[in-house]
């Protein structure tokens, strides 16, 4: 949940304007999370002109706490 919170809020978009299963992360073959975006999602991403996202995560028994950023081309 807070992965796909951290790229809505990249995206500015709000839960309204990108669903849930738009967004997709996933480890690569390190294990570092990969962020996937399908629908709606990818349209934003390709109107603000992101070329990738980089997404980190962390977590404790009680919190989880996602960080995204983007890069332009």
């Amino acid at each position: 949940f807070a992965a796909k919170e951290a790229v809505i809020k990249l995206l500015g978009t709000g839960v309204q304007g990108v669903g849930w299963r738009e967004i997709e992360v996933m480890p690569d073959h390190r294990g570092q999370p990969q962020v996937r975006l399908y629908g709606r999602a990818r349209a934003r991403s390709e109107e603000l002109g992101l070329r990738g996202i980089a997404i980190s995560l962390s977590h404790s028994r009680e919190y989880a706490l996602a960080a995204a950023v983007g890069w332009l081309g």
